[in-house]
């Protein structure tokens, strides 16, 4: 199951292990785990879970402005630091 959820049928287990990972840590982890319980209630059955992948996939989407601006904000915070460090040098 994991295969079609985190990167397709070429994914290697390590790559699977990582997206899972990512994804119960994540800021939809509540979402992923409710999935996952309701795929092991159901004996893997993924239509009886569609309800609960929306969810999921719902608050992924929702992140991804803030994902977009957490990742801008690191990008030009360590090149302000990197700046400062050079700036303290002279």
């Amino acid at each position: 199951m994991e295969n079609v959820f985190f990167g397709g049928r070429d994914a290697s287990p390590e790559q699977l292990e990582k997206a899972e990972s990512a994804a119960l840590k994540g800021p939809c982890s509540i979402q992923y785990k409710g999935f996952m319980r309701c795929l092991e209630n159901n004996d893997e059955d993924a239509e009886k879970c569609d309800w609960a992948f929306d969810m999921f996939k719902e608050c992924q989407t929702c992140m991804l402005p803030y994902k977009a601006l957490l990742a801008y904000a690191h990008a030009n915070l360590s090149f302000s630091e990197e700046i400062g460090r050079q700036s303290v040098g002279r």
